[in-house]
């Protein structure tokens, strides 16, 4: 073998050896980073895992007696807010409640949160079925005493719900319903009319607000804004029970809710679950959408053009009076105080603590 052949096989080793050599080192510094991304990911993964260990373990350590939950949120959120404020734990009215011995349900109803449909549900689970007004279901529906409010609320037995909405858009819908609605009397417009406008405007004669010669229905409509002027004069716990707090009307801080219904979340899936929760899956029952307001349902868009009367101040007040309601169902009032800001001219009135 020549020498000129073995310098050549050495030199071709060498050349192999650090092609192998950078190639190791190459796959090294690609492992390093994939081990530095596999710690960052197993980091996240973990935060993860424990997130919905500890959601999980919530979820199921709550009492239940019928079925699972539709509550967006625990129940002892609700008492972790009672027990940082001084609240009234008496039992509401029984007649703010429909019961149903024969299924074991309880439902606290709040005007204008499709109390109507929940009430048409409940008659007819009890087979009442030609009916004319269904708020005059409530007297016959309702808990025939304190004493049987009472027993049922304190048992396991009985399947508690309460619906809520919004309460800014709840109380806009109040408005345009029982007050600005002139196509027909309310009873509302009757009582409440002539004291807004003795606030608002003390001059005006009362024979002149309504009309005489149809059915006495409003002549003159107060704004939203005397509205509002007037609801802050006046002591929340004389609010009528259109635009009553929940937290006054159900007493969530006095009755363990076993169902909490976002009004805004309830969609034919969840209310098909609702159903399942409530055993009434084998009876095909379902809401019946029945009441509509004139000039269509209230939203975001139909409550901001009202807010937009109002002034920063008049709304953060309004917080103050249902802050209980904003806290206890994860609301926030930022969104309508921003439309009152568009006509003030005020950059900075955020209310602090609000939950968003």
């Amino acid at each position: 073998m020549s020498c000129t052949f073995i310098l050549r096989l050495k030199k071709s080793v060498k050349c192999i050896l650090i092609i192998v050599v950078l190639i190791v080192s190459l796959n090294l510094t690609f492992i390093s980073r994939g081990i530095l991304q596999l710690n960052r990911n197993e980091k996240i993964i973990s935060k993860k895992l424990n997130w919905l260990k500890n959601n999980i373990s919530t979820a199921l350590s709550k009492p239940c007696t019928k079925g699972s939950t539709a509550q967006t949120f625990h129940p002892e959120e609700t008492k972790n807010i009672c027990s940082q404020v001084k609240v009234d734990l008496r039992l509401p009215q029984r007649r703010h409640f429909l019961v149903n011995h024969e299924h074991k349900l309880l439902y606290c109803w709040i005007h204008k949160v499709a109390s109507t449909s929940w009430i048409a549900l409940f008659s007819h689970l009890a087979n009442r079925t030609h009916i004319d007004e269904y708020y005059r279901e409530i007297r016959i529906l309702s808990p025939k005493s304190a004493e049987e409010l009472h027993g049922i609320i304190t048992t396991k037995d009985y399947y508690k719900l309460i619906v809520v909405r919004h309460p800014f858009e709840r109380l806009v819908s109040a408005y345009r319903d029982r007050i600005e609605d002139t196509s027909r009397f309310t009873s509302q417009a009757w009582i409440y009319v002539p004291r807004i406008f003795a606030l608002t405007r003390p001059v005006l004669n009362r024979n002149k607000i309504f009309d005489i010669n149809h059915n006495q229905k409003l002549s003159i409509v107060p704004t939203f804004q005397e509205f509002v002027e007037w609801l802050l004069v006046i002591p929340p716990k004389k609010y009528d029970v259109h635009w009553n707090r929940y937290s006054d009307h159900c007493k969530p801080c006095a009755i363990h809710y076993d169902a909490i219904i976002k009004m805004e979340n309830f969609s034919n899936e969840k209310e098909v679950s609702v159903m399942h929760n409530m055993e009434l899956e084998l009876l095909n029952a379902s809401l019946p959408h029945l009441q509509r307001t004139s000039g269509g349902p209230t939203d975001y868009n139909i409550t901001c053009q009202y807010f937009q009367q109002l002034f920063s101040e008049q709304v953060s007040a309004l917080y103050e009076i249902y802050s209980m309601d904003f806290e206890m169902f994860h609301y926030s009032p930022q969104l309508y105080i921003n439309c009152a800001q568009n006509k003030s001219g005020q950059t900075d009135l955020s209310v602090p603590n609000a939950t968003p």
